[in-house]
């Protein structure tokens, strides 16, 4: 039959030097694929996972020096450290070796069996795992909403797509906490919108991070698109739905006679062989019959004043306007704002408590927005303020001063003397000038309301497994995106899953995390045949006597989704 060639896979192995902590022109090599071999250090075990998900990889292996000497191994060590880069390939030869694994050494231990030998063991995260989980990002991204529409995001603004969000968190400086620090891009993470394999037009409306680790934020928005995301060793950012992978035209048997593997049509390169000690689990641990996804609040307008006809520049004075709200829940409010000029300062937006008629009482919100914000001849100009007001009591609505007659901004509102406003050039709390009935300052003070969906709609008194569960995501705020991410996830979260681990002797060809593989079982054990997604994988190596070449073989994990009825 057509089969893997009768040759262990051999490890390739380069630690840079100090001279070179991570440019690979400087190295320590173990290359056993080459003749004459290179073996600047003898390998006597290793074990190697890469990155499969957001928990990372690690390397971890052993060494010895060449000559068995202390004097080499003294001049290595000294020549190596904590935090220099290494690289690891595996395969039958050169032209067919792939390279597996980049990492950074993380510690270096020293054992000294007898006086005259070493042996030193060396662990290693994966580079791209290790650069996500300690860079802090901060920034907020909303998509703006169609005006006079809150609940109606505009169609053309993409500034929260997937693909925009991760492109701004991994590559703008003005995203970092610290604005100083070169982002992941600049440390040597390569993102390409072609390696994103989401939905070009899937945006969340509101994204937020809080100086928060790189790495949460990326799993934050796997949560919302069911996509999962690594680093490879080429230092490639990926980002795959859960279930949508390549096919590796990869086949696993337990027999050498198996009749599909005599003619699998991909040859002998993509079949390999399943080892003992197989291990395989049917679990509805994850299953649910039905997911309640609850978002942020949806908005409607309880309060406002639209009157536009009208305008008082903020050149001089502050300007507050009193509204006394009859939901206790708000959600936004905007206000009808323009400029003139080119104002240098943000508008400065504040929700204070009345105080003896007066903004004068607790400051509740005080938020900003930019230049680019507003519109020269005035637009809606939204504050999420996402607080809770007594209703029937009054607040105030106040914009601050800022820049000259020249440079500055507008509030706009009609010509009628019939509401309750104010002025002051002082600021706040500051010295008042209240009209009890004076102009109506544009706004529109918005109550919020949960927003809810369900999927599927398939509980009944005669469901087997009647499983609900709630997933809360407070920046989901538009019913559309909270029903395609409830559909995303559902592919794994409404199935039931099946598990096999085992150890396989590689084909020629190696696959990869996230690819089908066929998995057939037919004459050990349990019977199995189906195309499962390889969510682990493990290389192990052990050296012979020559302390070049070993058994080698490889662990993995793969899934099998299946519909549960």
């Amino acid at each position: 039959m057509a089969g893997p060639t009768r040759q262990p896979l051999l490890p390739r192995i380069q630690i840079c030097k100090n001279s070179d902590k991570t440019g690979f022109t400087q190295v320590y090599e173990f290359n056993p694929l080459v003749t004459p071999k290179t073996l600047n250090f003898n390998l006597e075990k290793m074990s190697c996972r890469p990155p499969s998900d957001k928990s990372g990889g690690k390397a971890e292996f052993t060494i010895t020096s060449p000559a068995t000497d202390n004097a080499t191994m003294n001049t290595i060590l000294s020549n190596i450290s904590e935090g220099n880069h290494l690289k690891i390939w595996s395969g039958k030869s050169t032209a067919t070796s792939s390279l597996i694994f980049l990492g950074i050494i993380e510690s270096i231990e020293i054992e000294e069996p007898t006086k005259n030998l070493m042996r030193v063991t060396i662990s290693a995260p994966d580079w791209g795992s290790d650069l996500l989980k300690h860079i802090v990002v901060n920034g907020s991204w909303r998509q703006r909403r169609l005006t006079g529409s809150p609940n109606l995001a505009d169609p053309n603004d993409n500034t929260t797509t997937v693909l925009q969000i991760i492109s701004d968190l991994v590559s703008r400086a003005d995203k970092q906490t610290n604005t100083q620090r070169p982002t992941a891009v600049q440390f040597g993470l390569v993102y390409s919108a072609s390696n994103i394999q989401i939905d070009p037009n899937f945006k969340i409306p509101q994204f937020e991070a809080n100086n928060e680790k790189l790495e949460d934020k990326l799993s934050a928005i796997d949560d919302v698109t069911g996509t999962n995301h690594f680093i490879d060793a080429n230092k490639n950012l990926i980002v795959t739905p859960n279930l949508q992978w390549t096919n590796s035209d990869i086949l696993l048997v337990d027999d050498v006679n198996d009749s599909v593997a005599a003619s699998w049509a991909a040859g002998q390169d993509h079949v390999g062989y399943i080892g003992p000690m197989t291990h395989y689990k049917r679990t509805l641990e994850a299953h649910n019959a039905e997911m309640l996804g609850i978002g942020g609040n949806t908005t409607s307008i309880d309060q406002s004043k639209t009157t536009v006809t009208n305008n008082d520049k903020l050149d001089v004075n502050y300007y507050a306007m009193q509204f006394i709200p009859t939901q206790n829940e708000c959600e936004m409010i905007e206000v009808y704002v323009g400029y003139v000029g080119t104002p240098t300062a943000n508008l400065i937006f504040s929700l204070i408590e009345d105080n003896a008629a007066k903004p004068e009482g607790t400051i509740l919100r005080t938020l900003s927005k930019t230049k680019d914000d507003v519109v020269s001849g005035g637009n809606w100009v939204p504050f999420q303020v996402s607080t809770t007001l007594n209703a029937g009591k009054k607040y105030w609505i106040v914009l601050a001063k800022e820049g000259d007659a020249s440079n500055t901004f507008q509030w706009y509102r009609d010509a009628a003397s019939t509401g309750v406003s104010g002025f002051s050039t002082t600021g706040l709390p500051g010295t008042w000038t209240i009209d009890a009935t004076g102009f109506n300052y544009a706004y529109k003070e918005y109550y919020g309301t949960p927003l809810l969906s369900i999927y599927p709609y398939s509980i009944t008194t005669t469901t087997s497994h009647p499983h609900e569960e709630v997933y809360n995501y407070p920046y989901i705020r538009d019913r559309a995106t909270l029903s395609q991410y409830l559909q995303a996830i559902a592919t794994t979260i409404t199935t039931k899953k099946e598990i096999f681990s085992g150890s396989i002797f590689a084909p020629d060809t190696l696959f990869t995390v996230g690819q089908y593989v066929r998995i057939r079982k037919q004459v050990s054990g349990y019977v199995i045949d189906g195309n499962y997604t390889v969510g682990e994988i493990e290389y192990l190596w052990q050296s012979d006597e020559s302390n070049t070449t070993g058994m080698f073989y490889i662990n993995i994990q793969a899934t099998l989704y299946s519909t549960y009825t």
